[in-house]
């Protein structure tokens, strides 16, 4: 079955369910009152023997006839069979058959509550329907019902103070400054109660506020994109091989005199330049790159 339509099958079954109670109600309703009318006359029969009567002869005529043997009351007891009892015995019987439909139409009674009942809760809980709630909102109206509400709460509070600082200063030397106390404390306790109910939402409403002013609080200068500008880094300059007090006197940026006659120097771990040596005779003289700890290994193993 699908689901969308198990809520129709059930209120199907319900309708048809108070349908068929309606119908037996009915049944026993009926019986009931053939009953009560078979006792009257039962009733009314069993004073004499005889009784003179008309009796019908088709649709328009009647005849003058007896009935005889009235105390004499034949009673069906179902499946074709019959007894015949006495008059008293057969207003027995009926009186038996009427508390018989009355418990029936009692249990006829309890059935069309129950399914009323499951009716009834089935409308109320789907009293809209799946339909969209829309309540009006009025921001003015909430902003005032704010200040309102924010008055009040200081209001209370304003008392609750008052109240406390005459609970501290009574002094409780008689009967009747106990009872004073007594009511200034059950006073504050109904002030109290009366804050805490009208105090939830001020108090979501300031812890709100703290957020965003910490909030406020935290926040830095950017960039123009929104990106935080990290300061400049400083650019370090490597200088290979050069003299500090020569370095000190030349200009970071100033090239060498003659890029051809520089050469470099390794000595341990320090990479140096040199400057080429000017003879007195203006010439210039070469320099030796100095001979290596494995040419002079050499060296001393051929010697």
């Amino acid at each position: 079955m699908d689901p969308n339509q198990a809520p129709f099958a059930l209120e199907h079954q319900l309708i048809s369910g108070l349908i068929q109670n309606r119908e037996t109600t009915e049944i026993w309703e009926r019986r009931k009152k053939e009953h009560e009318e078979l006792k009257g006359n039962l009733s009314f029969y069993t004073e004499k023997m005889k009784h003179r009567i008309f009796a019908p002869l088709g649709k328009k005529a009647m005849m003058k006839a007896e009935l005889i043997h009235t105390n004499e009351i034949t009673v069906s007891l179902g499946l074709g069979w019959f007894v015949k009892v006495s008059a008293k015995d057969a207003i027995e019987i009926c009186q038996r058959r009427i508390s018989e439909c009355d418990v029936m139409l009692k249990k006829c009674e309890a059935e069309r509550a129950l399914f009323e009942g499951r009716r009834d809760a089935r409308l109320r809980n789907e009293a809209f329907g799946g339909k969209e709630i829309i309540e009006k909102f009025d921001e003015k109206e909430e902003e005032k019902w704010r200040d309102e509400h924010r008055e009040k709460v200081k209001k209370h509070k304003k008392e609750l103070a008052e109240v406390k600082d005459k609970v501290k200063q009574t002094t409780t030397e008689t009967e009747e400054d106990l009872w004073k106390l007594l009511d200034m404390l059950e006073l504050r306790e109904e002030l109290e109660d009366e804050l805490s109910r009208l105090g939830e939402e001020s108090g979501e409403e300031d812890e709100e506020s703290d957020e965003s002013e910490e909030s406020d609080g935290d926040e830095y200068d950017t960039g123009e994109n929104g990106i935080d500008e990290e300061p400049p880094k400083e650019k370090k300059r490597v200088r290979f091989g050069l003299d500090p007090v020569a370095e000190s006197h030349e200009a970071p940026d100033s090239p060498p005199e003659d890029p051809k006659l520089v050469r470099t120097t390794a000595v341990k771990d320090e990479i140096s330049e040199t400057k080429p040596a000017v003879a007195a005779s203006g010439n210039t003289v070469k320099l030796s790159r100095p001979a290596s700890k494995f040419k002079k290994s050499r060296q001393g193993n051929a010697e």
